[in-house]
């Protein structure tokens, strides 16, 4: 009598406590999932063409937009600090997320929803910022090759206090960013190269009020810097020059009067140059500073 074959029931169902790893991105680092992996972002943002003075200006443009009237740049040989006393920065997270849609002036300067995290990852491999937005004080770091490795974009982020504030901090309120394991950009710093960059992009910045100062370590642009002071045979002696904003039209400041005068004023046939009959002074206006007017 042939000997009964024993079944055997094989359960294929895989045990609860097995966890699926989800394979999430290639051999080469991308990302399964069609986004661009932050390793890419970083290798991208670096060949854009960004130098030092570019770089710094993103947070520049940032701070002014943030309502900051005084900002200082310093350069230590192995670290740039930048700081402001604007509002500071409501959510840090939110800030350094590409591609989070957040309202913004359509005047504002800068390359919206990149502009400071292409510039920072230009300058360096470690970046710390400190903001006071007035009602809490945050604290937020990058750790470039660190965040490359965990395919992490975005910063940690967490509460500090004021007297961690005050240490890092050129002022009582705004925001302070600081630059280490600087890149061969951020070692590039030049303060004559960057006042000169300064001088000329933000020249409307200063006519129209919008800032105040600007130090660059110990150089210091003003408003004043702006004005051609100049002798004239008429009845005033001194006065100054520049061309508005708004109204196009260039205003002359009496000195020792202290009110505006009306000067005859010659308009050149492409556009670009005013003078006053008075004293034959020209002013002409940078292609970005008519693309702000």
């Amino acid at each position: 009598m042939p000997t009964p074959t024993k079944q055997v029931h094989i359960d294929n169902r895989e045990p609860d406590n097995l966890v699926k790893i989800k394979k999430t991105h290639d051999e080469f680092g991308n990302r399964l999932d069609g986004r661009e992996s932050y390793a890419a972002f970083i290798k991208r943002s670096r060949a854009s063409n960004y130098t030092n003075e570019t770089s710094l200006s993103e947070f520049t443009d940032n701070s002014i937009e943030a309502g900051a009237k005084k900002i200082k740049i310093t350069y230590s040989g192995v670290k740039i600090c930048h700081h402001d006393n604007g509002s500071g920065i409501a959510n840090i997270l939110e800030s350094s997320t590409i591609g989070v849609n957040r309202s913004r002036d359509d005047n504002g300067d800068g390359d919206y929803g990149k502009g400071y995290k292409e510039g920072s990852t230009s300058l360096a491999n470690m970046m710390c910022v400190y903001t006071y937005n007035g009602s809490e004080y945050m604290f937020g770091k990058w750790d470039v090759e660190l965040q490359k490795k965990n395919d992490k974009p975005t910063p940690e982020v967490s509460c500090t206090d004021n007297s961690t504030f005050y240490i890092h901090s050129q002022f009582l309120k705004g925001t302070t960013f600081e630059f280490s394991a600087l890149t061969l950009i951020g070692s590039s710093y030049d303060k004559q190269n960057l006042y000169k960059e300064y001088k000329k992009r933000y020249k409307y910045k200063f006519m129209n009020g919008d800032v105040e100062e600007i130090m660059i370590d110990n150089l210091t642009l003003t408003k004043e810097k702006y004005t051609n002071s100049i002798e004239c045979d008429k009845e005033i002696s001194k006065y100054y020059i520049y061309q508005h904003k708004n109204t196009q039209k260039i205003i002359v400041e009496d000195e020792k009067k202290n009110k505006d005068i009306e000067p005859n004023l010659i308009k050149k046939k492409n556009g670009n140059f005013m003078a006053c009959t008075h004293c034959l002074l020209y002013t002409s206006p940078s292609p970005r500073d008519k693309r702000q007017s």
